[in-house]
């Protein structure tokens, strides 16, 4: 079963000359029929301008994976703890809200997963390069429960990939079917198991023997696997 979240049919909130784009229920934004997929409690897609800031609060403590899409941005924690978004990198802050500071003079792009966390493991903050070759054609590694390959440790059953894909290529991944996904689509034009998905659509893919991704241009997807 595939369902899909189409990015025009996400929650957004105007914050000053600031925008926010919810996938699900979350701060002001109230969506009884979206309030989270498995261990993923919110996507949210951040635009912000070098006038405004953009904040999030959660119910509880949640590991936010924050990956910086446009522009400079710094990510302020619920404890004031203050770090720069590098391009290329994804950083994981356990917290229960964060706010993202613009620091260049342009607008800036954030994209932020929260994931309910298990048992605590790793630092409190944690960050990891995302080079381009490693995400390049294939389903690469960058969290995981116990911080395998190199990868951010979340202490939750869950495995998150990041994926490059040039026009024609093709990736299939088996899914057990007690194995539930989360597609998201940075940029671009895939297809998620022959339903087209384009720039910040989502969808969750349930009961099915494999997850079949075919891009039909250059295209940026994260991967979300849970029980």
């Amino acid at each position: 079963m595939i369902a899909i979240r189409r990015a025009e049919e996400r929650g957004r909130l105007g914050r000053g000359t600031a925008t926010s784009y919810l996938t699900f229920s979350c701060d002001q934004f109230k969506d009884p029929e979206h309030t989270g997929f498995r261990a993923l409690r919110a996507i949210n897609e951040d635009v912000v301008t070098p006038t405004e800031g953009v904040s999030h609060e959660a119910s509880e403590s949640m590991d936010m994976l924050s990956c910086l899409l446009e522009g400079e941005l710094d990510l302020v924690d619920d404890q004031g703890r203050r770090e720069r978004l590098l391009p290329g990198t994804i950083a994981r802050t356990r917290a229960a809200g964060c706010k993202f500071a613009a620091t260049g003079r342009g607008r800036s792009r954030v994209l932020q997963f929260w994931i309910r966390p298990g048992a605590a493991r790793g630092p409190r903050s944690e960050r990891r390069a995302l080079p381009a070759r490693e995400r390049r054609g294939t389903l690469s590694l960058i969290a995981s429960p116990d911080g395998r390959e190199h990868s951010i440790a979340i202490g939750q059953e869950t495995f998150v990939y990041a994926s490059s894909l040039q026009h024609g290529d093709r990736l299939e991944h088996a899914l057990p079917l007690d194995r539930h996904v989360w597609v998201q689509v940075l940029h671009g034009v895939v297809e998620v198991n022959g339903h087209v998905l384009t720039q910040s659509d989502g969808a969750a893919v349930s009961g099915e023997e494999c997850l079949s991704l075919f891009a039909r241009s250059e295209a940026e997807v994260w991967v979300f696997e849970m029980p």
